[in-house]
């Protein structure tokens, strides 16, 4: 499956969870939704559901990526080498000073909601 796949994938997962956890089609209350900090989906990036940063309202998308080697023994041959393979999400690679810094975000998100989505977010991956 293409990555354009998953992403259209999980933005209408996203889209349909907005809808159905803020009651509304206001664009006003899905972001109240995500601010929360608690806003989550069931996307194609994580086997669970999937956490919005209410900083920057941007998925904990995560990627797992390893060396790729030569194993005649498996099917296709060209497989992982599992002791290469990483996961990395985007907590890990854009931390809560950096979304702040980047982020203008007028009305401000509480210090409880950040810390609600940081904390809940690493312990999915």
């Amino acid at each position: 499956m293409s990555e354009f796949a998953y992403q259209i994938f999980s933005s209408l997962q996203m889209a349909k969870a907005l809808i159905e956890g803020s009651k509304s089609l206001d664009g006003n209350a899905w972001r109240k939704l995500v601010e929360s900090g608690k806003f989550t989906y069931f996307s194609p990036y994580h086997n669970g559901p999937s956490y919005v940063n209410p900083i920057n309202h941007m998925v904990d998308s995560c990627a797992s990526i390893g060396k790729v080697v030569w194993k005649p023994s498996v099917p296709f041959h060209a497989t992982y080498d599992n002791s290469t393979w990483i996961t990395s999400c985007m907590h890990n690679v854009l931390p809560e000073g950096q979304a702040k810094q980047l982020t203008h975000n007028p009305d401000g998100v509480t210090e409880s909601a950040i810390k609600y989505y940081y904390s809940h977010a690493k312990a999915v991956n």
